[in-house]
């Protein structure tokens, strides 16, 4: 396994309409496994993502219009994306995603450290939502996120900030 090598520079910038085409690649490397197993051809699995890509990219643009959409750069190459919703109450991870070839190296591990620290500086809860089945639910759980909600498909994970689990 690769990992990200520390000289390696990781930032952010915000999403811009030029991103559109990257941005869709992401979105969709994270379902071609769950494509697999439709039976559609390319093209309908095309489609669709593309029809479920623009449907997810408004409903973000509409219930979270003060969120930070950002591209992850390693290097300044764009690898990813994040996308946050930050109020007083907390900080939401709404989306991040890798594509295929960054997975696995430590940036994921890195951006939550970051996020991690961020939240406890500010005494913010740090939460997200993740799929009840998906491999990384153990990961999130070992960074200190607990199950709050569930929501069938979905499970609702919180990390309660250290100055205030302290209490």
């Amino acid at each position: 396994m690769m990992r990200t090598m520390p000289s390696q520079v990781l930032s952010f910038r915000p999403v811009d309409k030029k991103d559109t085409e990257f941005l869709f690649q992401v979105y969709a490397s994270t379902r071609l496994e769950e494509m697999s197993s439709t039976g559609w051809g390319e093209p309908e699995i095309h489609a669709f993502l593309r029809d479920q890509f623009a449907l997810q990219h408004a409903h973000y643009s509409r219930h979270h219009a003060e969120g930070d959409f950002s591209v992850i750069l390693l290097d300044k190459a764009p690898v990813g994306r994040l996308y946050l919703d930050a109020s007083r109450d907390g900080i939401r991870i709404m989306d991040i995603a890798l594509l295929p070839r960054f997975r696995k190296q430590g940036i994921g591990t890195r951006i939550f450290q970051d996020l991690i620290a961020r939240a406890d500086g500010e005494a913010l809860g740090l939460s997200l939502h993740v799929e009840r089945h998906n491999p990384i639910l153990a990961w999130y759980h070992r960074l200190g996120f607990e199950t709050r909600k569930d929501l069938g498909v979905y499970l609702y994970l919180e990390r309660v900030p250290k100055a205030r689990a302290a209490r």
